[in-house]
């Protein structure tokens, strides 16, 4: 599925950019993400902080996701679309299916982060890309990314993930 990028989009994924660079501020690696009404309005944000928490499941979309139906209506988060700095990982797309949010937008792509970031030959890593599991869903969700990769590719450079 193809579809257009707009300028509202660049808005809120570089506001998701501005988190990922206060999560690597605050010792955590630097992902963030947030999600945005149909009618553009920003409503949750949140951050990595798997390292500050000692809770491996703390990732910016699952930070978000946790609770949202007590918040939004299943309709709400349909049209919703969460604005991610980086490709959510299989954990993090498959909790974004069964929230229901009708689109995801990231900034940087797993293999990109892996090229550029991953050298460490301990890190645990997943190679199920977020519109594989979508896909696998009975009511997918549209995926577009990578988009304004350069750019957050030069946060995660000024600001260098913890090893």
């Amino acid at each position: 599925m193809h579809e257009t990028v707009t300028e509202q989009d660049h808005h809120w994924l570089r506001q998701s950019f501005e988190l990922a660079r206060q999560a690597r501020l605050n010792g955590d690696r630097p992902f963030g993400a947030l999600i945005v009404t149909a009618e553009g309005k920003p409503l949750f944000e949140g951050m990595n902080n798997v390292y500050s928490t000692q809770d491996p499941t703390g990732h910016a979309e699952l930070n978000i996701l946790r609770g949202i139906g007590k918040h939004m209506t299943p309709e709400e988060l349909a049209g919703a679309t969460m604005y991610a700095s980086g490709e959510p990982c299989t954990m993090c797309s498959a909790a974004i299916v069964w929230s229901g949010i009708g689109r995801v937008v990231y900034g940087l792509s797993i293999p990109r982060q892996q090229k550029e970031f991953d050298n460490a030959p301990t890190r645990t890593r997943l190679s199920i890309r977020c519109a594989e599991v979508v896909a696998s869903s009975n009511k997918p969700v549209p995926v577009i990314g990578p988009v304004l990769e350069d750019e957050i590719v030069a946060i995660w450079k000024a600001n260098p993930p913890p090893k």
